[in-house]
């Protein structure tokens, strides 16, 4: 995909391979580390404290890795939920981590096509599923999803395309 929309393969590689480097944190530890990071932990991080993966992930391949990149640093703390102003970098990895092979769920064939078609397209109705599928399980959502979300959805709306 950084390819297809011409974004530093490198920055795009480096994102990619340290994106989960938090994933296996325990939710303490998470919270903790999400603090120390100066994150303001909301709600919504409190009852599900491995969304902060993304933002510790980022603080500690900064403190790890001297990773100093501010662009792959945003795209490793919100390739989960997404925000309002995302680079093409950070579009790139939310998508990838989403589409990934190894993902299997309803509508996910369709969407990995069109994420080299179409990168606000794409990640607007990947955001959308996963809002769908968060209020189905009976969860909160996270205000940087919905606000990425409004964000491409306002956009679209102001091109004529919805």
């Amino acid at each position: 995909m950084a390819l297809t929309y011409k974004v530093n393969a490198e920055a795009a590689v480096e994102a990619a391979l340290l994106h989960d480097y938090a994933r296996e944190l325990k939710e303490a530890e998470l919270l903790n580390l999400a603090v120390q990071a100066g994150w303001p932990v909301n709600a919504v991080e409190r009852v599900t404290p491995l969304l902060l993966h993304g933002p510790v992930g980022a603080f500690l391949a900064a403190l790890d890795f001297n990773i100093s990149d501010k662009g792959v640093l945003e795209a490793i703390k919100f390739h989960t939920t997404g925000c309002a102003g995302m680079d093409k970098l950070a579009k790139i990895v939310y998508l990838a981590d989403m589409l990934e092979p190894g993902r299997k769920f309803p509508g996910v064939e369709k969407l990995r096509p069109l994420a080299y078609e179409d990168l606000d397209q794409a990640l607007l109705k990947c955001l959308e599923h996963t809002i769908f599928y968060v209020i189905n399980q009976g969860q909160m959502l996270h205000p940087l999803t919905v606000e990425a979300r409004n964000e491409l959805l306002a956009e679209k709306l102001k091109l004529g395309r919805g």
